[in-house]
């Protein structure tokens, strides 16, 4: 199977397993403000950034040190999962006493302190999960390892929606969490036993060379775990639960935008990976099809949920207090856009082995990242007694610079013209759908999503960035034929 076939078998399983996923998600997302209320969902959003900075610092950047290491030597998973195991439930411990110390001495209220406890054992269970996907992930066993995923949100959504629907409470919607995490461990655990995989006890040298080789990753783990929860975290410090979950409102339906960087993302490592030593004009070339896949979909996805924001919260019936939400949304979706470009540009650079230089400039980007934050959440406050918009402004602001930084640590030429033009012209088909939705404001939500996906889909292919042939090479490779396009040279999607 060749690079790019085995790229887009791993791409339809993944993005197969997270449509279902973000499907389900999607539903508790909807249905958390109505229920919970902006306090309610403030609460949950700052527990579960705190909890998401906390499992990336107990990962300790082996998830994808284990990824690449699996990639490149299969022989040597037993070896590596024993060690990510027996690593991860000491640093987690230790960090929930710090972080349990620190919160209940800033006066938090009862329910606030029950809801992070219960996250603490969801972020045990993810992390130690984290070990068995990232091993599967790498022996490119993406099947299984969206089963797992699958199992996990069926879980939360068949115990999470009635507990929500019955007691209006975050912490019990935290108890079906618990309930998913131990799914998707349970379900990841068991391919492994099935295969009967050897599991000795770690000797030092093995917890050293993973420390050792991870140490590049823990960087750039710590950096992006805290600069992707750093505003909810500073706001749940300088405002209040409601203002939390006016800006978690808005930012959940980023798993609308992000989805197809995530899936690219996570089936485009390991391809380029192998690609990376041997082949290094095709991990080019894979990477920029993959930005260009990427930003066409998501341009729109990003424009599309900002034109329609007021009649998307009506349609979902959000309380009316959730109206601050939606100035957020809007600079929120500009950024989600820059972030599915970091997305695959961190994937490239993570591939072929820069990951030292990635976590030099992450770690300088968080320190400016926080500064905006700062700075902006304040003055936000201030000026519209929304802390919410600051944080999205610091977002947009930060993800702008990282993507020019990201740029120049990828490769001096990773773009050209072509690629330039293609990208101004998806931009052009993405204006035309949103002056499209907006000429049409005074319809309901289904049809001004209708009006949105025909007008983008129409003006995608006046402007050639879809074409026919693009979707002939796409079901030739699913069909495991040799596509009828050349691979000797970079070319955009469509020219």
């Amino acid at each position: 199977m060749d690079a790019a076939r085995s790229l887009v078998n791993h791409v339809a399983v993944l993005l197969s397993s997270q449509l279902i996923t973000s499907l389900l998600g999607f539903l508790t997302v909807v249905l958390l403000p109505v229920y919970l209320g902006d306090a309610g969902l403030g609460q949950l959003a700052f527990a579960l950034s705190i909890c998401t900075v906390l499992g990336a610092v107990a990962v300790a950047g082996t998830n994808l040190y284990i990824v690449r290491e699996v990639a490149a030597n299969r022989g040597r998973s037993s070896q590596l999962i024993a060690a990510g195991l027996v690593m991860r439930a000491p640093v987690w411990a230790v960090l929930v006493v710090i972080t349990w110390v620190y919160i209940s001495l800033r006066g938090t209220s009862h329910q606030a302190m029950v809801v992070l406890a219960v996250l603490f054992a969801v972020t045990l269970f993810n992390v130690l999960n984290g070990v068995l996907a990232s091993a599967l992930q790498g022996l490119e066993e993406m099947r299984w390892r969206s089963v797992a995923a699958v199992a996990s949100s069926m879980i939360v959504l068949l115990a999470g929606l009635p507990l929500l629907v019955l007691t209006h409470s975050p912490v019990w919607f935290c108890v079906a969490l618990l309930a998913g995490a131990i799914a998707g461990l349970a379900v990841n655990a068991f391919y492994f036993i099935r295969r009967r995989l050897p599991l000795s006890l770690p000797s030092r040298g093995d917890y050293r060379e993973i420390a050792i080789g991870a140490m590049p990753f823990l960087a750039l783990a710590l950096s992006q775990g805290l600069y992707s929860q750093i505003d909810t975290i500073f706001m749940g410090l300088m405002t209040n639960d409601a203002t939390v979950g006016w800006f978690a409102a808005a930012a959940r339906l980023s798993t609308t935008v992000l989805l197809v960087p995530v899936v690219m993302t996570s089936a485009l490592l390991p391809v380029l990976t192998r690609l990376g030593a041997a082949q290094p004009a095709a991990a080019a070339l894979a990477s920029r099809r993959a930005l260009q896949a990427v930003l066409m979909l998501a341009m729109p996805l990003a424009a599309g949920l900002s034109a329609v924001g007021q009649p998307l919260f009506a349609f979902l019936h959000y309380p009316e207090t959730f109206s601050r939400s939606i100035p957020i949304l809007i600079v929120l979706s500009a950024s989600w856009v820059v972030t599915a470009v970091v997305m695959v540009l961190a994937c490239t650079v993570v591939a072929t082995g820069r990951q030292r230089s990635w976590a030099t400039a992450s770690g300088a980007m968080l320190f400016l990242f926080g500064a905006l934050n700062l700075g902006l959440i304040p003055l936000a406050t201030r000026l519209w007694s929304n802390g919410g918009i600051g944080a999205a402004v610091a977002n947009l602001v930060g993800e702008l610079v990282f993507a020019v930084v990201a740029l120049a640590i990828v490769q001096e030429r990773f773009l050209g013209w072509r690629e330039a033009l293609y990208f101004a012209r998806v931009g052009l088909a993405t204006l035309g759908m949103v002056v499209a939705v907006r000429m049409a404001g005074g319809l309901s939500l289904p049809l001004l999503i209708a009006i949105g996906a025909l007008a983008y889909g129409l003006l995608s292919v006046a402007l050639r960035t879809l074409t026919v042939g693009d979707a002939r090479s796409v079901v030739q490779l699913l069909r495991k034929e040799r596509p009828a396009v050349t691979t000797t040279a970079p070319a955009p999607i469509a020219s």
